[in-house]
């Protein structure tokens, strides 16, 4: 049985550290040293003994306490301490290990403390005199040097002893070299004088250290068949060769004596080795003998350690074991006692509930109850007196649950219908105390019974306001009609005054159940951070509930107010509805529908910030505002459109003049950025100032009186969507679809000349086509400021809608070009007229030139007071364009050339005549003049 290391003395595995010491860096280089280390820092010498203190705790538990001598403490370190830790090929540690201890075997008696972790000879596995008194083998058969000692010897494991390394050929190869030369002179001395005695190979150091070689015996007389390993005399062979017929025909005797002689020889070689082995039989035997008396002594010490244990549990054991016994009655008599005075206190419970019930105490009372309950079905489970109480304690609670609701329900009736004037605070006390109570029996029911109370108690209240309102009505023939009838007889004021009571009243109703709410909400919280009292029972309720229940609660309030507000909102959009029937408020004008708007905004503004929900409030009132919203913008969109289209088909295409209050607008708009009259000076009331144009950021616009109309149609409409936003997106799409109207209908009557025809305008001139350029050309300024206007009030969800802007933006430019080539072409056809004709003769300059620089000149004069600068240098640089091209044309059907002929000179001089008065037009005064691209090229 191999050693296992003392786990438990130290965590190091290795000798060349410490595992107790707390300085790990320290190391050893030879196992001496760690020897030597333990004798001086882990070990206390006690009179003569050692005692070693290798472990954790300071006391090695493989040694005996009282300690042991030097010799054992020194065997004790390399066996425990470092033995496991050993190299078996490390010579020097073996060396270490044969000169510090005496060997195990040397030990006559065996020690139950010093040996039950050593590995002895009393550790084999194998009875050596059984295997020599094995009445089963012969005599002759016996040979205790095999491998076969007994039956099981075969099958049985030996471990090797962890104390002795393992040897090999290596360790003696340095001995072998250095002897090697005497031995062989040693070997050549004695095959001279013994020459019978010679050594042979196998009888060299070297062939004794291999394993399984036996020395070579003299049997040189016996037939090699006879010693082979394979040897059987059922072969054939075999038998013929041993047995040859010749041998046993003629000369059997001869044949019996050579084998007898064989035999002979083999039984003295057998004797030879017997003898020479003799020691060691005497030794096996005096061995069993003296292990006889080591198993008697070893028998002596067991019996007296059970006899020592036997004492030790009489002493130590059985006497406290009789005091936990009595300790433990007396435990069980005070339980007993404690189980009395319980049952003592709960058969008070049903008196102290009166008591309770009657201070209206509920959760008191359902406290007890529950605590009663939980006592008797733990503590006094079984007992029988008590059998009928936990149902009697169960319909009590049903009752006092009955009796909470109906608490509730007065409470909330009083205080709903309780006039919104009076001041006097609610019975808070009484309300907490019903409503922790039904927290306390887990019932919420009450949240919906409050909702349905404050709905019944805010339609009751808008009941009352209107009827109010309509008792100062005089006509008696309208009584019999329905309320809603007669309040739609309240003209506009006193319908407005109506509206005003009913949203205070609203609101203040509001303000009053959210008071309640809050009420609801901080029980709630109450009994979640409730810690646990003591009732008149000696165990402690805990009637708190946990934090996600609380969180749940909430949420339901939350949605009940909010379900409550939405009732109110709900009244007030019907009575808007009501009333807005037979076209009232589309009869509105616009101040006033933005008064009713504001006013309804602000109630629900102050509404929604009672509610504590994400839920967006007031969605039917929104949904039925936005529609009255919405009927009155397509009433009032109808009339803006009939109207704008009526003056597009009257109007004359002349420039207007600009009343004052337009310049004012559009100078607001410029510097505040907004379509808005906000903040914009009154004009007097007297004769206003009118301007020839309208100067818009340092550019002046010539324009008609429709689009002054137009433009504060747009201001109209963007005030409109400020102050209404729920319907902007409406509203945008609206004037979206005025602008493209007035594009479009601007197209017909100017470019497609419907104009001639509505107002009898002979043609459309080139004013004409200016003047609607200029128009358009103001609108297009407007567009960007009405984009972000709208960008700014529209929800994000309609964004889309933007792109519409940019779309308009982009057909009034393509409309302004239009108009553009409109005005090249008019100048081309004229051009096509003249040179169509033109000749190269005198006199110069040609009366066709001087048609088309006269033709020229008008148009400059017609468009110069109304397009800008940029924009006519744009179009007379098209225009010069457009004559060097017909030029280049009439010189080509003429063949002219500039050759230096005459007719060159003439055109030159046609052609100079031309550049010296389009130089007086400031727009091509700087434009190059250079006409050498009119002559058609020589090839």
């Amino acid at each position: 049985m191999s050693h296992k290391p003392n786990i438990e003395t130290a965590n190091n595995t290795s000798w060349t550290s410490c595992g107790v010491c707390e300085n790990k860096s320290t190391f050893f280089k030879a196992p001496q040293e760690f020897i030597r280390h333990l004798r001086n820092y882990h070990s206390k010498k006690e009179g003569g003994s050692y005692v070693c203190q290798y472990s954790k705790n300071g006391v090695c538990g493989t040694l005996p306490i009282e300690g042991v001598n030097d010799d054992d403490y020194q065997i004790h370190i390399i066996k425990h301490h470092l033995g496991a830790m050993l190299d078996p090929k490390d010579i020097s540690i073996t060396d270490v290990l044969s000169k510090s201890h005496t060997s195990p075997t040397t030990q006559s008696t065996p020690s139950v403390v010093e040996d039950q972790r050593k590995w002895t000879v009393y550790n084999s596995k194998v009875n050596l005199p059984a295997a020599l008194n094995d009445p089963r083998v012969g005599r002759r058969e016996r040979d205790i040097f095999s491998k076969t000692w007994g039956p099981g010897f075969e099958s049985t494991d030996v471990a090797p002893s962890p104390h002795l390394p393992v040897i090999t050929a290596v360790h003696f190869q340095k001995y072998l070299k250095k002897t090697d030369n005497k031995y062989k002179k040693h070997l050549k001395l004695k095959e001279a004088n013994m020459r019978n005695d010679e050594l042979s190979d196998e009888e060299s150091p070297l062939a004794l250290l291999k394993p399984n070689v036996r020395p070579r015996v003299d049997l040189e007389g016996i037939p090699p068949i006879f010693l082979k390993s394979n040897f059987d005399l059922e072969n054939s062979e075999t038998f013929n060769s041993v047995f040859p017929w010749s041998q046993v025909t003629s000369g059997a005797r001869l044949l019996q004596e050579k084998l007898t002689h064989y035999l002979d020889c083999v039984e003295v070689q057998i004797a030879k080795q017997i003898s020479a082995k003799a020691d060691a039989f005497f030794h096996a035997m005096s061995s069993h003998d003296q292990l006889q008396e080591d198993m008697k002594t070893t028998l002596n010490k067991i019996k007296s350690l059970r006899t020592k244990i036997s004492d030790l549990n009489s002493l130590f054991a059985e006497k406290p074991l009789a005091i936990m016994k009595y300790n433990r009655i007396r435990t069980n008599r005070a339980v007993v006692l404690d189980k009395l005075k319980l049952m003592a206190t709960v058969h008070q419970t049903q008196p102290t509930i009166q008591v309770l019930l009657a201070s209206s105490d509920y959760i008191g009372a359902l406290d007890l109850i529950y605590t009663t309950q939980e006592v008797l079905s733990q503590e006094l489970r079984g007992i029988y007196s008590f059998r009928h109480l936990g149902s009697q304690l169960s319909e009590l609670a049903k009752v006092i649950e009955k009796m909470m609701k109906q608490e509730f329900v007065k409470i909330a009736s009083n205080d709903l219908n309780k006039p919104l004037n009076e001041s006097e605070d609610i019975e808070q006390e009484h309300l907490i105390a019903v409503l922790s109570g039904m927290v306390r029996v887990d019932n919420y029911d009450w949240i919906t019974t409050y909702a349905d109370e404050a709905e019944v108690a805010i339609k009751a209240l808008l009941k009352d306001i209107i009827v109010k309102a309509v008792s100062h009505i005089d006509d008696s023939d309208n009584e019999l009609g329905s309320l809603a009838d007669q309040m739609r007889l309240l003209d506009y004021e006193r319908w407005m005054d109506l509206l005003d009571v009913v949203l205070e009243k609203m609101l203040s109703m509001l303000k009053r159940i959210k008071i309640i709410s809050d009420i609801m909400k901080d029980v709630c919280k109450t009994a979640c951070t409730n810690t646990p009292r003591k009732i008149n029972v000696s165990c402690e309720l805990d009637a708190s509930i946990n934090q996600t229940e609380t969180e749940d609660v909430d949420d339901k309030i939350n949605t009940m107010f909010y379900t409550i507000a939405e009732c109110a909102h709900d009244r007030v959009g019907k009575l808007v509805t009501a009333r807005a029937k037979n076209g009232f408020l589309e009869k509105l004008q616009p101040s006033e529908l933005v008064e009713l708007w504001e006013k309804v905004q602000v109630w629900m503004r102050s509404s929604a910030k009672l509610v504590e929900s994400e839920r967006k409030t007031g969605i039917a009132l929104s949904a039925s505002m936005k529609a009255q919203a919405t009927s009155y913008i397509n009433k009032v969109h109808d009339e803006k459109r009939t109207k704008l289209s009526l003056i597009l088909d009257n109007e004359h295409w002349k420039q207007a003049e600009v009343p004052l209050q337009f310049q004012l607008l559009i100078d607001h708009v410029i510097s505040s950025g907004t379509l808005t009259r906000e903040g914009l000076p009154q004009t007097k009331n007297s004769v206003e100032e009118t301007k020839p144009v309208l100067k818009v950021a340092n550019e002046e616009y010539g324009v008609v009186g429709t689009v002054l109309l137009l433009f504060k149609i747009v201001i109209e409409y963007c005030e409109l969507a400020k102050v209404v936003k729920a319907v902007s997106s409406d509203i945008s799409i609206r004037l979206l679809e005025l602008l493209n109207m007035y594009n479009s209908r601007t197209c017909q009557l100017v470019l497609g000349a419907g104009a001639v025809q509505l107002v009898g305008l002979k043609t459309i001139s080139t004013r004409h086509l200016a003047l609607n350029s200029r128009c358009l050309q103001f609108i297009v300024f407007l567009l960007p400021l009405i984009r972000r206007h709208f960008e700014q009030l529209i929800p994000e969800k309609n964004n889309n809608q933007l792109r519409h802007f940019d779309k308009v933006t982009r057909d009034y430019k393509n409309h302004i070009e239009e108009i553009d080539n409109k005005l090249v072409y008019i100048i081309e056809s004229m051009f096509d007229a003249q040179f169509s004709k033109y000749e190269v003769k005198a006199p110069m300059p040609s009366t066709h030139v001087r048609q088309a620089v006269s033709q020229i000149s008008k148009f400059y004069q017609a468009i110069n007071s109304l397009l800008p600068e940029k924009h006519i240098a744009q179009l007379l640089l098209r225009v010069h364009q457009a004559f060097k091209r017909h030029m280049k044309n009439a010189l080509a059907r003429l063949r002219v050339s500039n050759d230096g002929g005459p007719q060159q000179g003439l055109v030159t001089t046609d052609l100079a005549y031309y550049s010296g008065e389009i130089r007086n037009l400031r727009p091509l005064s700087r434009v190059d003049h250079n006409m050498d691209s009119v002559w058609p090229s020589n090839s």
